[in-house]
């Protein structure tokens, strides 16, 4: 690392967001910790991004473009990751927002810890700007164990571990392990990149602040209608191998298979919503994915216990009645 490199470097993938990129790149600039560097990677954008992004980079020297092809997020960030040279690195969508105090925060702890959590705020640009806090209480572990502890707290919470942008991690350790995004894979893949990092690490800190404003709107990816059960469940249990190889620690795995079979019962409420109802053909092609799973991955946090065409047959007809769950899902899968 050069000795002239910037403490912290900021990526943030910039794809079609011309609306929200100068409200982003602002808050950056007028961060009270300044000794940064902002990576702007423009993925393919076909909007005025590609034009705002050229403008800042002119008017300050922190800031850094790269333009490439459109290849989804992962890949941006992918990108971020080689081309940065600070000592920690951050992750900002282009259409979120930093509260002035947030790169301070983090500097405060990162110096001691291998990982600092932040809270965030989500902003509902749909429901009359609203905006909710989500926060847990401030902990932190200087041991493998401890930390387990911690990540294992996390978890339960439920909706504050995975996202990569409500954390700051160390450059040397992603790089020297070659951490890396997943670019196969479209939903919860800052999740898995989480789950790897701290496959690497013994120590953590949580802080309890939440100065990191994230923007959901009517085109949200996480609102969006499009239903992929195949990669759902191929996202599922990738990141549900990844994460038992962290620790055998009982309460931790409890706490993952619980997680992911989470994740499997909302797949299951998609494939026999009214709402969302497959035909009986495409349902029967999930389910033997699931079957090719259980043969193929052992391991895995799935397997089908059953034939296909008795799983379906008994969820088209039970499982919209919410009646016996707990025992169809025990005749889909188990967990290990």
């Amino acid at each position: 690392m050069n000795v002239n490199s910037p403490k912290v470097s900021i990526i943030v993938p910039v794809y079609n967001v011309e609306k929200y990129l100068h409200r982003c790149v602002d808050s950056i600039l007028l961060q009270t910790f300044t000794d940064f560097e902002l990576l702007l990677i423009d993925d393919g954008s076909t909007d005025k991004s590609v034009d705002i992004c050229d403008k800042y980079a002119l008017k300050d020297s922190r800031i850094r473009v790269f333009h490439k092809k459109n290849g989804g997020v992962s890949s941006a960030r992918n990108l971020g990751i080689k081309k940065s040279s600070g000592v920690y690195i951050l992750f900002v969508d282009s259409d979120d927002y930093l509260s002035p105090s947030h790169l301070n925060n983090y500097i405060k702890y990162i110096g001691n810890y291998e990982i600092v959590y932040q809270g965030y705020c989500v902003f509902m640009e749909y429901s009359h700007n609203s905006e909710h806090v989500f926060t847990v209480s401030e902990k932190s572990a200087n041991n493998k164990d401890c930390m387990i502890d911690v990540l294992s707290d996390l978890l339960e919470v439920g909706n504050i571990f995975g996202f990569t942008w409500s954390k700051m991690f160390h450059a040397e350790i992603i790089r020297k392990n070659n951490i890396l995004f997943k670019e196969d894979i479209s939903i919860r893949e800052d999740e898995i990149f989480t789950f790897e990092y701290c496959h690497y690490i013994k120590s953590i800190k949580v802080l309890q602040s939440a100065t990191y404003h994230y923007q959901q709107s009517d085109n949200s990816l996480m609102r969006r209608k499009y239903f992929c059960p195949e990669e759902l469940l191929k996202v599922i249990n990738y990141s549900y191998t990844t994460a038992i190889q962290i620790t055998h620690n009982k309460r931790f795995c409890k706490i993952i298979e619980d997680y992911y079979a989470k994740g499997l019962d909302w797949i299951f409420n998609m494939l026999y919503s009214p709402s969302k109802l497959l035909k009986r053909k495409e349902r029967l092609k999930f389910l033997r994915i699931m079957e090719d799973w259980n043969l193929n991955h052992p391991e895995s946090v799935c397997s089908l216990s059953i034939s296909v065409e008795v799983a379906d047959c008994l969820n088209f007809f039970i499982y919209p009645l919410r009646v016996l769950k707990k025992y169809i899902k025990i005749l889909l899968w188990k967990l290990h």
